[in-house]
């Protein structure tokens, strides 16, 4: 057998290299951070939903590939828009708006973010709120 010869060193490698945290506790904590994020996600598809009506579906691998965003908004108010979700305890509002304004191009974009046992936040461009509450008030014109 090639094992009880003293000069086997073992398989050949292919000189792949593993990425990734070797670590187990870094891969947990990964794991329980990807889970969060996909549970904020649905959490704000519901509400959008309960409220405008019509669905909002989650991204497939969360704008990792070339459709970008975390929520699909259709059949109500928000299609067309840019959503990014973010629930975390440490904010970086700068960066994600830089990061909404990149993947949202042309289209109007939303950044929805909480803490944990704190009420969710919105974060938009200004002209888009002004431009919906000029929507609002003529609508409550013609009532």
């Amino acid at each position: 057998m090639v094992k009880d010869n003293p000069f086997y060193i073992g398989r050949k490698t292919t000189g792949v290299v593993r990425k990734g945290p070797k670590d187990p506790e870094a891969q947990r904590r990964g794991r329980a951070s990807k889970r969060k994020g996909k549970t904020a996600e649905r959490e704000v598809g519901k509400k959008c939903e309960d409220a405008l009506g019509g669905s909002v579906k989650r991204t497939p691998c969360s704008g990792g590939l070339d459709m970008k965003g975390d929520l699909r908004p259709h059949g109500n108010i928000l299609e067309g828009w840019h959503m990014e979700i973010k629930r975390q305890e440490s904010w970086s509002v700068p960066a994600w708006i830089r990061q909404a304004e990149g993947d949202a191009g042309s289209s109007p974009w939303v950044l929805w973010m909480r803490r944990s046992n704190c009420p969710w936040r919105v974060v938009m461009d200004a002209e888009d709120w002004l431009r919906l509450m000029s929507e609002l008030q003529e609508r409550r014109g013609k009532e």
